[in-house]
């Protein structure tokens, strides 16, 4: 199994723990897959390591941003933003983190691309989110859905 890259760098216009406290009350997720047949799967990863996750669903870049304007207006950036790379549409999940990125709390790519493709497609030298080779199992999504286990400190 790949190793998941955990450094999220951000690019800077926002505090990250006040960020992190407004959305520390309503968890969202949001996941960003033309493929609906994963659905299921990761429905199945968050409610069994965080079931107060809400999870939001698009199928393209347009969708998400309608989304993620939405959940940033509101003071409630989304805890995590999964997204595949390539997706219905002109528009692909690399773009999707380039305009956003910051705007949620943590972002993950999946895709088929092998790791290195991914490594070269990424600007490596500011960090990339982290990635999930597919085919996804349930313990690979558990441990991106691991990203929103907050402690209770």
């Amino acid at each position: 199994m790949q190793a998941l890259q955990t450094s999220i760098p951000r690019k800077g216009l926002f505090e990250l723990e006040g960020r992190r406290e407004r959305a520390h009350a309503e968890m969202r997720v949001l996941i960003v897959e033309d493929d609906l047949t994963l659905q299921p799967l990761w429905e199945r990863a968050f409610k069994t390591k965080n079931p107060a996750v809400k999870l939001d669903w698009a199928t393209s870049v347009s969708e998400a941003e309608k989304l993620i304007h939405l959940r940033f207006s509101r003071g409630a950036p989304y805890e995590l933003i999964i997204s595949d790379i390539f997706l219905e549409g002109n528009a692909t999940g690399v773009d999707l983190w380039n305009r956003y990125g910051e705007e949620a709390l943590n972002f993950a790519f999946v895709s088929g691309l092998p790791v290195s493709k991914y490594e070269l497609m990424m600007s490596l030298d500011f960090g990339c989110p982290t990635y999930l080779k597919k085919p996804l199992t349930l313990q690979k999504c558990e441990e991106i859905a691991d990203l929103t286990c907050v402690s209770e400190a």
